[in-house]
């Protein structure tokens, strides 16, 4: 008999609960660096939210843009930001220069192709900079494998940590 007396009080509180329940989006990035030796070369795969990239470029466009459709004007926008959030820099503070590759939609991902010439030897001391989408969502969380052959290190990127140093080539042994 009591369940029965608090039964309407529980279903109410069911009921407006159900209205305040908040979901707890997800910013992550991920990406993977593969250290070329025949070309010198790290090359960099990043899987983005086009969502996400998307909404960052319509905003600073003041027009709406659709990766997917490819226009040359959001495709220049795209390679901008991106080359504006994503750098090398070496012991010296010269920055690695990048090279665009490009990028394709996945579902409801980009993935961004861009490589770094730069000696495996020299790669001690260089930092790494990746503030994609970090400024837009303080949650954000940027993670890239380097890879040297199948030994990998794991870069995390954060708001408050947008730079980190790059492992030396030895501690991938």
């Amino acid at each position: 008999m009591v369940v029965l007396r608090h039964l309407p009080l529980l279903i109410a509180a069911l009921f407006f609960a159900k209205g305040t329940v908040v979901a707890h989006p997800h910013y992550v990035s991920t990406g993977t660096g593969h250290w070329i030796s025949e070309t010198q070369t790290l090359e960099l795969a990043l899987k983005v939210s086009a969502e996400d990239l998307e909404a960052i470029l319509t905003k600073a466009a003041k027009r709406e843009v659709y990766l997917e459709e490819k226009h040359a004007s959001d495709q220049k926008a795209l390679r901008q930001y991106i080359l504006s959030n994503l750098s090398i820099t070496r012991a010296d503070k010269t920055r690695v220069p990048a090279k665009w590759i490009g990028y394709e939609i996945e579902e409801a991902d980009a993935w961004i192709y861009v490589e770094f010439p730069i000696k495996r030897a020299s790669m001690e001391g260089c930092e790494m900079r990746h503030h994609i989408l970090i400024d837009t969502f303080a949650q954000q969380v940027n993670m890239v494998n380097l890879m040297i052959g199948k030994k990998r290190k794991t870069l995390r990127f954060r708001k408050r940590r947008s730079t980190v140093a790059m492992p030396a080539p030895n501690a991938f042994r």
